[in-house]
């Protein structure tokens, strides 16, 4: 028995919906083919929790999940700062956890040694390094500074301080500078107005779907765009904007064409496109399903 539990309400409902496809396609091919412990076959059945996108209900989901439900895993949440309440539960319990999307760094370093939680993806500190790599080599434009404009919470202070910087030295450029707006609202303008006046040339927007497409939305109407964009998530993004999002960078961590890697059970890139088609009848509208899935 698996137990799913995310934000099938609240900020990450857009991610919540795709994420549990994946696992529901990835779990209905594991009992398709079947799954074996030893010499016994076994179905695995998925019991799905809403936290709403509240790490307090996250942290009493995921206890309930190990010690009344009968569970014998658990997806526990998305976002690094849901997950992060969760982290004590697994500690206290002892109870192995695999978020289904918590990328922060600090997270998993807080359990020093003797870790409960774990995650299937790549810390947030690598998220942008390669993109910045691939900027510094353009010559028509030439990309020599970035700026970001992020949430004033753990994330983007982690990103703005730490992980974005690191990644531009490396890269050999400068980091003009980095604007915060207050988190959990739609106050973006301040924020963009002084990042604007910054006049770097690439811009890294660094923010969940929601509040991307209102940052995008404004720099539309200002008339702002900087030589190179970078967008954190791009779940979302295509239908409010269309051609728009044509050459903007985005960091993907699966892709749907990839066929050099393989899991056993939903195969490459290209195969699990056509289950995740033939089962939902229509094309994934971005990674998180995969994500979901694997």
């Amino acid at each position: 028995k698996l137990a799913f539990i995310c934000g099938l309400t609240g900020a990450y409902a857009v991610y919540a919906e795709e994420l549990r496809k994946g696992v529901d396609l990835a779990v209905e091919v594991i009992n398709s083919k079947g799954l074996k412990i030893g010499n016994k076959n076994y179905k695995i059945v998925v019991q799905a929790y809403d936290d709403k996108t509240e790490g307090q209900t996250a942290a009493r989901l995921v206890e309930r999940a190990a010690t009344n439900d009968g569970n014998h895993a658990i997806l526990a949440s998305g976002g690094s700062a849901i997950v992060k309440a969760n982290l004590s539960v697994a500690q206290r319990l002892r109870f192995p956890m695999m978020p289904l999307w918590s990328q922060v760094d600090g997270v998993y370093a807080a359990q020093k040694g003797d870790p409960y939680l774990f995650s299937g993806l790549p810390p947030f500190s690598f998220m942008y390094r390669e993109i910045m790599a691939l900027l510094s080599t353009l010559d028509k434009p030439k990309v020599t500074t970035a700026a970001m404009i992020t949430p004033n919470d753990e994330l983007g202070v982690y990103a703005g301080k730490q992980y974005l910087p690191t990644d531009l030295k490396m890269a050999g450029m400068k980091l003009a500078g980095v604007e915060y707006y207050p988190a959990k609202t739609q106050e973006y303008t301040t924020a963009l107005s002084r990042v604007r006046r910054l006049e770097a040339d690439c811009l890294v927007v660094n923010a969940l779907s929601a509040d991307a497409i209102g940052i995008l939305k404004e720099m539309q109407s200002t008339g702002y765009f900087p030589k190179s964009i970078v967008v954190e998530s791009p779940s979302g993004l295509r239908e409010p904007f269309g051609d728009v999002l044509n050459g903007m960078y985005v960091p993907i961590i699966w892709d749907k064409d990839v066929t050099a890697t393989r899991d056993d059970y939903v195969g490459t890139g290209p195969e699990f496109a056509k289950l995740y088609r033939d089962k939902y009848s229509k094309d994934m509208p971005d990674f998180v399903a995969a994500i979901g899935a694997h």
